[in-house]
């Protein structure tokens, strides 16, 4: 337990980078140093998950429900569900940490924890029919694909069906 309160901690120290700069330009060497200590090669694989752009947040309206859609393998055009601090449907979530205890989380969660502490993530606003679609079946990659250029802070909506 006293390494999950160790990375909520990290990671609540993250401050938001602002409009136009690199996304990892307010970490610091430490924060950096402490990220890395924690999760090894996790970060490394979250943090290139970020850099190409896959990290969905999806917001119920008018509930403000939230949920995370993440890439996962871009070769197969996988995306999983993602709710950051306890649960992703990867398989990795179910094997390395449901079944064996061996990580704090999987790169899916990091990077939408990442994502969001530094306020780098697509936004997207969605009634409860796409809502409950979403869920169901995680966005289909050629919608993901026209959703793609626009990064935004968590306020914007960009997105509405």
């Amino acid at each position: 337990m006293a390494a999950q309160e160790a990375a909520n901690w990290a990671l609540a120290c993250i401050r938001p980078a602002p409009p136009g700069s690199p996304p990892f330009s307010t970490l610091t060497d430490d924060q950096i140093l402490a990220l890395h200590f924690l999760f090894n090669k996790t970060l490394d694989k979250a943090v290139r998950i970020i850099e190409q752009g896959g990290v969905y947040r999806l917001v119920a309206e008018p509930s403000r429900r939230e949920v995370f859609q993440v890439m996962g393998n871009p070769k197969e055009n996988q995306h999983y569900v993602c709710f950051p601090e306890h649960f992703c449907s990867c398989h990795a979530f179910f094997f390395d940490i449901v079944s064996r205890g061996h990580q704090i989380c999987c790169k899916h969660q990091l990077a939408a924890r990442l994502a969001a502490a530094l306020q780098f993530r697509q936004s997207h606003s969605l009634d409860r029919g796409s809502w409950r679609r979403h869920l169901q079946a995680p966005l289909d990659p050629e919608e993901a694909h026209q959703m793609r250029p626009m990064l935004t802070n968590p306020d914007q909506r960009s997105l509405q069906k």
